[in-house]
């Protein structure tokens, strides 16, 4: 049983530690997240927003998307390393159809919401787990300037030509 109270995975927290907690460990869980990641979005998907219309596509990420040890994913997080890689394919394809990205940072260290969709879910809407705690909003700080970091260096940033900077914190 979760957090939530759901015997299932309720957020990539939970599901990394469940994964990693599986036969096979780290083996397994990146497996798992790796064919995810191959199958959640296709060049084809892209190809029919392009055709219905769509010029921008808004993608969602999370603070742990480019695996960096002691910064990305600290000793204790269960996040599965390795997601970045299929964003920039994302972008290039993006490229190629015309789109453009607005990267957005989708939970960041401590959750800025404690909703499921800032990727560890607290059971309460609060961002007391971020911005009560100064070196989580530092290291999100840090995240931060890493992924445009990333952006430039994965010569992506004529495709992404925006980014959110935090989800949904809430106002408490």
């Amino acid at each position: 049983i979760n957090d939530a109270g759901m015997d299932y995975p309720v957020d990539e927290y939970t599901l990394g530690k469940l994964l990693r907690s599986s036969p096979g460990g780290m083996t397994t869980a990146t497996r798992y997240m790796e064919r995810h990641w191959e199958t959640f979005l296709s060049y084809d998907d892209l190809k029919t927003l392009k055709e219905n219309g769509v010029t921008h596509l808004r993608i969602p990420m999370g603070y742990w998307i480019r695996g960096k040890e002691g910064l990305s994913i600290i000793k204790g997080e269960p996040y599965i390393p390795g997601g970045w890689k299929y964003f920039v394919r994302a972008a290039h394809w993006c490229r190629e159809l015309g789109l453009t990205i607005w990267a957005d940072l989708h939970g960041a260290p401590g959750s800025e919401n404690g909703f499921d969709n800032s990727g560890q879910y607290l059971g309460a809407s609060t961002c007391d787990g971020w911005s009560k705690h100064p070196r989580r909003v530092q290291r999100t700080l840090d995240i931060l300037t890493d992924l445009a970091h990333g952006i430039v260096e994965d010569k992506i940033d004529d495709v992404v030509t925006g980014f959110g900077v935090l989800n949904e914190p809430f106002a408490d």
